[in-house]
């Protein structure tokens, strides 16, 4: 279990999201939220498991989101692709 201060304020639920992403540091929110259900852990949506884990300070829980630019953009409104 993560240590997490003052834990004993935390719902179940909380905790299992803790949980979990000790687990699986390396998913992002929303993956976790979609693992969480699929594994019948906890049913939560994304924006929760954000809230919880950005409420807590938990390090290192965003991951980067630069392996999802695989596409560029024009730089400007004429250049082209």
């Amino acid at each position: 279990m993560v240590a997490v201060t003052g834990d004993w304020w935390l719902e179940d639920w909380e905790k299992a999201i803790f949980d979990f992403h000790a687990e699986h540091p390396l998913k992002g929110y929303r993956r976790l939220a979609f693992m969480m259900l699929d594994t019948d852990v906890v049913t939560v949506s994304p924006s929760n498991v954000y809230r919880v884990l950005s409420d807590n300070d938990i390090p290192g829980w965003m991951v980067s989101s630069s392996s999802r630019t695989s596409s560029k953009t024009p730089g400007s409104r004429r250049s082209r692709w």
